[in-house]
């Protein structure tokens, strides 16, 4: 339109009179204004992430369950363990007592009790292993709680002792009640003799009298195994 009014207006200039081009101009209404908007950017859904839910594997070992912990730090000198973590279940087999460890020992846990007491436990006892009870892994402490004596491999995450076992049929078999008795004790014994590499360190019930209820087991750091 606005095209079309400057041509008229040259026209009326030029052959009806400058008043009458100036009348028909004014006359002319002026065009809506449109808003001057930009074309909506299209969304797009943000690509799927991943994200795992709680901890995605324990120690790299997918037969453990449980959780990593901060570092602990004991309230003696040399005491504590870098990346612990907190078992509830290895293999579908579930803990009864507190396993606190360091990734090494718990990996030789799982490797002891899925590689040999488990099958053991069908074989002797005709039964599967549903818990393992458990009396004792990280503590800040000194050997067999004695004044003055090193430091325990438990005080660093590296040890854990074992009291009994509760089976698929429901028996309970333990080192107070079954050390040295029948199909039982010979479970017991083949259990205790086997994790003599496994771990470096193992005790029983005829090692001393602080282990008489209990089997401990642990990772020291040494040149050769110490089994009693």
């Amino acid at each position: 339109m606005r095209g079309l009014g400057a041509a008229l207006l040259v026209f009326g200039l030029v052959g009806g009179g400058p008043a009458l081009a100036r009348e028909w101009w004014e006359s002319v209404p002026e065009p809506p204004e449109r808003p001057l908007t930009a074309a909506p950017i299209p969304q797009s859904d943000p690509p799927a992430i991943a994200i795992p839910t709680g901890d995605a594997l324990i120690c790299g070992d997918p037969r453990l369950i449980g959780r990593t912990r901060p570092n602990i730090f004991g309230h003696l000198p040399g005491c504590g363990i870098f990346e612990p973590v907190e078992l509830t279940e290895i293999a579908g087999i579930q803990m009864e007592g507190k396993v606190t460890l360091d990734c090494r020992t718990a990996r030789t846990f799982a490797n002891w009790l899925t590689g040999i007491a488990v099958p053991e436990a069908r074989r002797t006892l005709g039964a599967r292993i549903d818990r393992v009870w458990v009396v004792g892994s990280y503590v800040c402490r000194t050997r067999n709680h004695l004044p003055g004596a090193r430091l325990s491999e438990h005080s660093v995450g590296r040890a854990v002792d074992v009291a009994g076992f509760f089976l698929g049929n429901g028996r309970r078999i333990t080192l107070t009640d079954n050390w040295g008795k029948g199909t039982a004790g010979a479970f017991l014994h083949t259990v205790w003799e086997k994790a003599c590499g496994p771990f470096n360190t193992v005790l029983g019930p005829d090692s001393d009298q602080f282990h008489k209820d209990h089997f401990h087991f642990d990772t020291a750091y040494r040149d050769s195994t110490y089994c009693r």
